[in-house]
């Protein structure tokens, strides 16, 4: 009699562990293969987690918009002026850049943001440490005030919970520490210290540069606001239109550039528009390799289950229902599965953390990528599907056993077809996952290798870049900006191996979004937006940038003459077509004055080697845009081949000669171009490691069907030799029935690849998801390889022994 389900679970548990202990080889083998799955799908749902779903630790983040394009009424404020929108509960204002963090005889470089009051309230974030901005903070002549991120905190100040109260050396100025904000909050960016924004003087102490971190429509100046409620975007984006009407009819007769309109976009798509598709492409893969060894494990349950027909039919005649061996062969898959679950999480911490190293930083939300109890209800989850997955094959195959036929001899063999079967559609799905995540790992080591080979627009060979700063105290106007250019570059000049060198508020490659600004081409063509640049020394000839038409700027480009630019090819070509544009005027957003174009260079790839050609315009240091000092630039030499000599000899004879420059950072421009291409390296290596593994658990997966059948068969194949077959006959045989299943598991995965073009499409550059010779390749590669696997046990088979085979039978 069959015991009850209370009496006989326990018993059946322990009998589970039991044989999974005397089979530790088939084991450890599942255990292995299933954590790799569930370890892999768990490291990636972290990443989809904190990018996708969570890029920033703050409570309801769909409400949180961002306000582009949102012009200034002249001499009024624009963040009261824009926060007459009734569908916004809060709105704030930032900007963004970079500053030097002195303590006692060390400097680091830092980013910074300055917030208008209600920033950190907009956010819903507060500090862990001290408190938030109050308005006394914002009141112009009160002291200085700033609030740290918690990572500057843990790495410079030691996790010092004295800090608060302490004074620190930013930019040259003391600030007051009042807070420390909580864990994992550094927007915009990666911030480092978040300071009062009180007007245009206190941005200034900060410099001009936005921080890389952000994507390009981020920029300086930015309005973002959280709205009262859910679903009321379009309502806020139809009251932000009619606020701009509002406001250029208003002062659209003053000459001030009001641009195009007012867009209102989620912060969220904004912070993940460029990493979605990648996220979510690499979190297939995952899933993908998920089941590709859960249908290896199942191959091998299948095969243990055919293994034990004689068992399972003495159950049943002793009694025991199919309801009872179901959860038998149930329980055995669990056991293994959920230590594959445990060591899964085991290897997505580790994961997690590899993640984070070798992921680029401007991916956001990186920084609060960690295990939690969602992603551990995740891995929980996936243990018990996997379990169920797994063990029904088993279970199935279990049920439909005849107990009274299967205690015949010979009705053990007839009845190992239904899991042989079932292998077979097993290893095929198996090869055809396999095939998919060849064919995407190809395309995006292709697209990697096609980006690697675009050209730039410059040439960073011997190009070395250092990031400088200046006080503001120091270089209060841009006159002695000016002259401290034309000091460092006679000085650079002096230096052994440095053949050019000039100095850019924005590096290209270098991280930094840059700046937009608005142009008019004195009416030959509507109003347009270009990328702005301030140059100066002989940075053309030390970047490798052509001109390709008029000249560089000059020692006569001053402030006291006529206002000049230089211009890319494309906005050359999209305004004045095959007409040179020389001689030719612009007037550009906040200026009144109208300036000459006087060159034509070619278009620089700024943010990505990928990127459209886009329309740049480059100002003179001479001539600062808008005459604001330019306090924090790029030095950019070429030339020295030892580059920690030449840093030596600028920071001992150039930088430190006056104590308001401060040199932040030096890097290779080849180095800088790398790091550009960081994402699709990351994709293209984490799909390489994926498909790698999968290739791996095909084979395996192929190399065990065959081989069962082989063993299976040799009965079969000792009659055959008897009866005259040749050996290499067997040896076909086999190869064949391992050839039909690689060769149904590509068609598969061509099919599904087929499918799935459109989606990974997004991801490539230079390479089309259909790619013939990609496919072809994959196709070859997979089909060879699982040949291979069918070596083995094909020669074996061909080996059998006549004779041994039937008197064994």
């Amino acid at each position: 009699m069959i015991p009850s389900w209370n009496k006989s679970f326990p018993q059946d548990f322990h009998y589970a562990l039991r044989r999974l202990t005397a089979h530790r080889l088939s084991t450890i083998s599942l255990i292995v293969v299933l954590s790799l799955g569930i370890g892999a799908t768990t490291t990636i749902f972290c990443l989809v987690s904190g990018v996708l779903i969570r890029p920033l630790p703050v409570e309801h983040l769909g409400r949180l918009a961002v306000l582009i394009g949102a012009p200034s009424p002249p001499g009024q404020d624009r963040l009261l002026w824009w926060s007459r929108l009734p569908s916004f509960a809060a709105l704030s204002e930032y900007d963004s850049g970079e500053g030097v963090l002195t303590r006692k005889d060390n400097s680091r470089s830092v980013s910074m943001a300055a917030v208008s009051l209600h920033f950190f309230d907009v956010f819903g974030v507060s500090c862990s440490l001290g408190r938030n901005f109050n308005p006394d903070d914002m009141e112009s002549g009160h002291s200085r005030v700033a609030i740290l991120s918690r990572g500057l905190w843990l790495t410079t100040f030691g996790g010092d919970k004295d800090v608060v109260g302490q004074s620190i050396l930013v930019n040259g100025k003391l600030y007051t520490v009042i807070g420390v904000m909580s864990q994992f909050f550094v927007y915009p960016g990666n911030t480092d210290i978040w300071i009062p924004r009180i007007n245009r003087d206190a941005q200034m102490a900060m410099g001009e540069n936005s921080q890389g971190a952000l994507p390009p429509l981020l920029r300086a100046q930015t309005l973002v606001g959280r709205l009262r409620t859910d679903g009321m975007l379009d309502q806020a984006r139809s009251e932000a239109q009619a606020l701009f009407v509002q406001l250029k009819e208003e002062f659209g007769t003053t000459g001030v550039q009001f641009g195009t309109g007012v867009r209102i976009t989620p912060l969220r798509e904004l912070l993940v528009q460029n990493f979605r598709p990648a996220v979510w492409t690499l979190f297939a893969s995952a899933a993908f390799l998920l089941l590709i060894a859960s249908l290896n494990s199942a191959i091998l349950i299948l095969a243990q289950a055919a293994a034990r027909q004689r068992e399972i039919a003495i159950r049943g005649c002793l009694g025991a229902t199919q309801p009872h061996i179901v959860r038998l062969i149930l329980i055995e898959a669990f056991c293994p599965t959920i230590f594959s679950g445990a060591l899964g999480v085991l290897m997505a911490y580790w994961g997690t953390e590899s993640v984070r190293k070798v992921a680029p930083i401007e991916i956001p939300g990186l920084l609060s990528v960690h295990i939690d109890h969602n992603v551990l209800l995740f891995a929980l989850f996936v243990s018990m599907t996997v379990t169920l997955m797994v063990g029904a094959a088993g279970a199935i195959h279990a049920a439909r056993i005849g107990h009274v036929q299967s205690l015949a001899k010979e009705v053990y063999r007839s009845h190992g077809g239904i899991s042989r079967g079932l292998q077979k559609i097993f290893v095929v799905l198996q090869v055809s996952l396999t095939m998919t995540l060849l064919t995407g790992a190809a395309l995006v080591v292709q697209s990697f290798l096609h980006l690697v080979a675009v050209k730039p627009g410059f040439d960073a060979k011997e190009v070395l870049t250092t990031k400088v700063t200046l006080s503001k105290s120091f270089y209060s106007d841009s006159e002695k900006v000016t002259q401290l250019h034309k000091e460092l570059f006679e000085r650079i000049h002096e230096l052994p191996g440095v053949n050019a060198a000039g100095t850019v508020d924005y590096v290209p490659m270098g991280g930094a979004t840059g700046g937009y600004l608005y142009f008019d081409a004195m009416g030959r063509a509507p109003a347009g937006e270009a990328r702005m640049f301030t140059i100066g020394g002989d940075y053309f000839r030390a970047m490798g940038i052509p001109i390709l038409n008029g000249r560089s700027f000059e020692s006569t480009d001053t402030g006291a003459g006529q206002g000049v630019v230089i211009i890319s090819e494309t906005l050359a070509r999209t305004i004045w077509g095959s007409k040179t544009p020389i001689g030719e005027y612009l007037s550009v957003e906040g200026e009144r004055m109208i300036r000459e174009i006087v060159g034509v260079v070619g278009d620089v790839k700024f943010t990505a080697l990928g990127e459209d050609p886009e329309a740049q315009i480059y100002f003179p240091i001479t001539q600062t845009f808008r005459r604001v000092p330019l306090l924090n630039f790029t030095l950019v030499t070429r030339g020295p081949k030892d580059a920690k000599g030449l840093m030596s000899v600028i920071d001992g004879r150039v930088l430190s000669a006056d104590r308001g420059v401060v040199f932040l950072s030096t890097s290779r421009m080849e180095a800088l171009v790398s790091r550009s291409i960081g994402s699709v390296r990351f994709r293209g290596f984490l799909l390489s490691i994926f498909a790698t593994v999968a290739l791996l658990l095909a084979v395996v997966g192929v190399y065990g069907v065959v081989a069962y059948s082989v063993a299976r068969r040799s009965h079969e194949f000792g009659v055959r030799i008897s009866l005259g077959a040749q050996r290499h006959q067997i040896l076909a045989m086999v190869l064949i029935e391992g050839g039909q299943l690689a060769i149904c598991g590509v068609i598969v995965g061509t099919l599904i690849s087929l499918g799935l073009g459109r989606f990974i499409g997004s991801l490539l550059f230079g390479v089309n998801s259909t790619d013939i010779m990609t496919f072809t390749g994959s196709a070859s590669f997979l089909a060879i390889t699982t040949l291979v696997a069918c070596m083995l046990p094909a020669v074996k088979a061909c080996r059998v022994e006549p004779v041994e085979a039937l008197r064994y039978e």
